[in-house]
């Protein structure tokens, strides 16, 4: 399962434009806010929801759960 964060795409892309600019700013950084879609809070979805799956793969991964495929 991969899910997309449109939110970190758009602070990778400013955080690029900001470091070609001729005299860019010190100590500035962009970064990303996670919202849950529209529809995502409609299915009655939460932030928990997108993360488990992911800390669970990497738990396999680690060999700190059995992998059970």
């Amino acid at each position: 399962m991969t899910d997309e964060c449109a939110s970190a795409a758009v602070a990778e892309r400013e955080q690029k434009r900001i470091a070609k600019l001729e005299n860019p700013p010190l100590g500035v950084r962009v970064y990303a806010e996670p919202y849950l879609l529209e529809s995502a809070i409609a299915e009655g979805l939460e932030f928990s929801d997108f993360r488990r799956p992911y800390l669970i793969e990497r738990a396999k991964a680690m060999g700190l759960i059995p992998d059970e495929d």
